[in-house]
């Protein structure tokens, strides 16, 4: 619970299990998330509400929870929300 609260306000990172998704962070005052994926390649997501990132913290699956959310199934390149590629 600590490590939730720590996340959704504080700027926290939250490494996940996940097959795709190694880390994330939320920005709760710009309302952005950086996800960082297995590989090495982190994205900066805009247009993410607490509500969006509570959602996260709720989901049994994180990867899906991401392919619903933030990028296009099935996609190498589409995404869902706003973003730039940190590396």
């Amino acid at each position: 619970a600590e490590d939730i609260r720590d996340f959704l306000h504080n700027e926290g990172l939250m490494f996940v299990h996940s097959s795709n998704v190694v880390a994330v962070q939320y920005f709760p005052e710009e309302q952005k998330m950086m996800v960082e994926y297995k590989g090495g390649t982190s994205y900066l997501y805009s247009s993410i509400s607490s509500f969006d990132a509570m959602t996260f913290t709720q989901a049994a699956s994180k990867g899906a929870w991401v392919w619903s959310n933030l990028r296009v199934r099935g996609s190498k390149t589409a995404h869902r929300k706003p973003y730039i590629r940190l590396r």
